[in-house]
């Protein structure tokens, strides 16, 4: 296969391929499987998706959406990058502004850091969130399971990590793991994306999890970190777009049993226990599909508590 490039009237580069028998007349209608995905107001389209309009597309513009792989921009130009010619990340020294602790696809600058917005793989960008699904008026992507409406039953799994301050033992380290199941009844996605009705404090299912120590306290005659475990705490649930953070998801005891207990043992004056519990968690929202729901989770004010870690919810 050879391939040829050609630009058609409006001047956006056409990338065909052309095999021995086929003859290839550059022309605009090489381009019309090229067109640009129809962005709302706020958003321009960006490789395969629609980015806020303030920000810079890293994708190469030669590249025709339906044949783009992703939809990576910088939150702006301040460090000097323009549309398609972001900074090479090869040497892997930018982080991605969005997802955290990700190793960016581009950096956003000469020197420094900061990297790009970026999507995983088989997804897009609509406005900030990333998604399978196409964007749809209001830079969202539409709920393709029941409209955004009627009774829901989502099951997840979260993991994470914990390094408490429990009375006066810290240093060590705890591993989270953890099942919920829950129903809503309205549709989570939509609830999330803004275009369906937000989810208030709704009493929705259970939580049950695990705190394993991962590294113990380093002076284990002053005090251990002990194992714990909760099953089937009944929880209540939040859903919607926070005005600061963006889609989030909160999750609550309703009972006096806690969703995650940090238990340390000290073995002075004879051996006491003490432990630090947590009765929230609030769950940013990274990822969106019509059936999967994914972010990160950290708990909500909780004082010598620190767990923390990602999500991944399921509709059933």
């Amino acid at each position: 296969m050879t391939a040829i490039s050609g630009e058609h009237d409006h001047g956006m580069r056409c990338h065909l391929r052309a095999g021995a028998l086929l003859v290839v007349v550059v022309s605009s209608l090489a381009c019309l499987g090229a067109k640009e995905p129809a962005c709302p107001a706020n958003t321009r389209p960006c490789g395969n998706g629609c980015i806020p309009s303030t920000g810079v597309c890293c994708e190469d513009p030669g590249i025709p959406t339906d044949q783009s792989m992703g939809s990576s921009y910088c939150t702006n130009g301040a460090g000097g990058a323009t549309d398609g010619a972001c900074f090479s990340n090869m040497d892997g020294r930018c982080s991605a502004a969005f997802p955290a602790t990700v190793t960016a696809e581009w950096c956003c600058a000469a020197s420094g850091d900061f990297g790009s917005n970026d999507c995983p793989a088989g997804q897009h960008h609509c406005g900030l969130l990333c998604t399978t699904l196409p964007c749809d008026s209001s830079g969202n992507a539409p709920d393709a399971g029941n409209g955004g409406s009627g009774t829901e039953t989502w099951t997840g799994t979260f993991t994470g990590t914990n390094e408490p301050e429990i009375g006066f033992c810290s240093g060590g380290t705890f591993s989270e793991s953890g099942t919920l199941t829950f129903t809503v009844p309205v549709g989570l996605v939509a609830a999330l994306q803004g275009t369906g009705s937000s989810i208030d404090e709704t009493d929705a299912g259970t939580w049950s999890g695990s705190e394993t120590v991962a590294q113990q306290h380093p002076d284990p005659t002053f005090c251990s970190l002990v194992a714990t475990s909760v099953s089937n705490v009944q929880i209540s649930l939040s859903a919607g777009v926070n005005v600061d953070y963006g889609p989030e998801i909160v999750f609550s005891s309703i009972s006096a049993d806690y969703l995650i207990i940090s238990m340390a043992h000290f073995p002075a004056g004879g051996g006491f226990d003490e432990d630090v519990g947590v009765s929230g968690i609030e769950a940013p929202v990274t990822s969106i599909s019509a059936t999967t729901v994914s972010g990160t989770w950290a708990v909500i004010s909780s004082s010598g508590n620190d767990a923390h870690g990602t999500f991944t919810l399921s509709k059933q």
